[in-house]
């Protein structure tokens, strides 16, 4: 008797340490040279997916918790990319197209949403989101961008959308239920 379920026990370890490798899940696709790239998943039905295609781009991604979603696509060169979540349910994106772009985007909480567009030459964007069910959104399609969104609390939203040259946005808020919207048109 006690036999039967020491080899019982047996396959049952055995079985919880080979999980599938698709319970999370790292989708890398580089082009051209001196690329790098990254990922760290901590959880379950984490997704990670990157394309890099140019030259000297860079791309981390790091995730802990379960369910969580980040997309990171470059096409430039000289990119830099880094996002980082902690929590549940939460999902990023990042594209940048021109050179010299960087972004950056840290979540922590449950169920965010992260968007950072970029398309010239020379711009930065950044959110950084504590708590739960928050959105931020940063467009930026000319050059020498810069746009900061970061959000403490719970159901904030924040939107964007610079056009032309040089500009700057800053937008902070704290506690629950903000709503913020920029849009600008540089010269």
């Amino acid at each position: 008797m006690s036999r039967k379920i020491i080899i019982a026990a047996a396959l049952i370890l055995v079985q919880a340490v080979s999980l599938p490798a698709s319970a999370g899940n790292i989708k890398l696709k580089q082009t051209g040279w001196l690329n790098s790239a990254g990922g760290s998943q901590i959880g379950i039905g984490n997704k990670i997916d990157m394309d890099q295609l140019g030259a000297f781009n860079n791309g981390v991604a790091k995730q802990k918790g379960f369910k969580n979603k980040q997309r990171l696509k470059q096409k430039g060169f000289a990119n830099d990319s880094f996002t980082s979540q902690t929590g549940n349910f939460n999902r990023g994106e990042m594209q940048q197209e021109g050179a010299f772009n960087q972004g950056v985007a840290t979540q922590h909480g449950n169920d965010n949403l992260s968007l950072i567009g970029q398309q010239g030459d020379n711009n930065y964007g950044a959110t950084h989101q504590t708590g739960n069910s928050n959105d931020a959104g940063i467009g930026q399609f000319g050059s020498n961008h810069t746009a900061v969104v970061s959000q403490d609390g719970s159901g904030n939203v924040t939107a964007g959308v610079q056009f032309g040259d040089g500009c700057a946005a800053d937008v902070e808020q704290n506690g629950a239920g903000n709503v913020a919207a920029f849009v600008q048109t540089c010269p």
